[in-house]
């Protein structure tokens, strides 16, 4: 792959084929590498919360320790695809039997850079592939678990038949929700949403009778949902980029990396915000500590008080 001297048609045609095998290799790892992260990813996403137990947990680790390094080796791959693609762009610009010292240099140069960067990958890439066929996986129903969606502003996966039941019949006390309440005292999370939201929801699913039942069933949330605030950051960011975003699955895993070790973010925040956009600003505000300046949705705790012992004697 490395130029010595100067280029001959046949040198240059050899080389070309080389960097051509080796992209396809790299393209094909990638592939695998990038079937293996969507399985992964499946067994974290449907790992169930409320059924936790140590093995469970302990097979939970194993596998999102196992996502980071298949992310990982993944940007390797990509940094190796572009460098040989870039590689093979200044062979096809060198004149045959007429390359000047400057154009070999700065070609060998990434030659050699390409050739290290390949044999570590593969190395790690192999090895990864051979931790990913040994993993551990959750005994999980599958075709159940995938029967959770996210949350109720996806309005396209509803049922898209419309009924005819007048809306006017709901209570007059129902009103646009402004606040994200995360209550310790009621065990409950209370999203915030709008009228027009209920409105579309209950007009795109049969199965509710008024806006009331879209909210007990949309918009309250059991607590414990998030009581692993680790697993519900990664779980919560997957889903709102999956889902509300439509993003890859790539795109989607790499926010959710970024976000779940934010240990000053709380998951529910990130059920509450309808998009990126809302997300990225809250967490903004976040990291400047200027959360008063966040005002898409107003945020209340409701905290358990706490038990105060009476000192002996007193």
């Amino acid at each position: 792959m490395v130029l010595y001297n100067d280029l001959d048609e046949t040198k240059k045609i050899a080389l070309s084929n080389d960097l051509d095998d080796k992209l396809s290799v790299q393209k094909a790892k990638l592939n695998l590498l990038l079937d293996c992260i969507e399985k992964t990813n499946q067994t974290i996403q449907l790992f169930d919360i409320n059924l936790i137990d140590e093995q469970s947990l302990q097979i939970f680790n194993k596998n999102f320790k196992l996502l980071l390094e298949l992310q990982m080796n993944l940007d390797y791959l990509s940094y190796n695809i572009s460098n040989l693609t870039y590689l093979k762009q200044l062979l096809v610009n060198i004149p045959v039997n007429y390359a000047n010292e400057n154009q070999i240099k700065t070609y060998n140069k990434l030659a050699d850079k390409c050739e290290k960067a390949l044999y570590l990958t593969n190395i790690c890439v192999d090895n990864i592939i051979s931790e990913y066929k040994e993993a551990p996986q959750l005994d999980i129903d599958i075709h159940a678990a995938q029967a959770t969606v996210p949350l109720a502003t996806d309005v396209s996966s509803q049922n898209n038949k419309t009924h005819d039941e007048s809306i006017s019949q709901t209570p007059n006390t129902i009103t646009n929700n402004n606040v994200l309440l995360i209550s310790e005292i009621q065990n409950k999370v209370f999203l915030p949403y709008s009228i027009k939201e209920l409105n579309e929801i209950f007009k795109q699913n049969k199965k509710y009778n008024s806006l009331k039942e879209v909210i007990e069933d949309k918009y309250i949330l059991p607590l414990d949902k998030y009581k692993n605030p680790f697993i519900s950051r990664f779980k919560e960011a997957y889903s709102l980029m999956r889902i509300r975003e439509n993003a890859s699955i790539i795109d989607s895993i790499n926010l959710a990396l970024d976000v779940t070790f934010n240990s000053l973010l709380n998951p529910a925040i990130i059920t509450a915000c309808k998009n990126l956009d809302e997300l990225d600003i809250y967490l903004d505000c976040l990291s400047s500590n200027e959360l008063d300046k966040f005002d898409i949705f107003e945020i209340k705790y409701e905290i358990r008080p706490s038990k105060h012992i009476k000192p002996k004697g007193v």
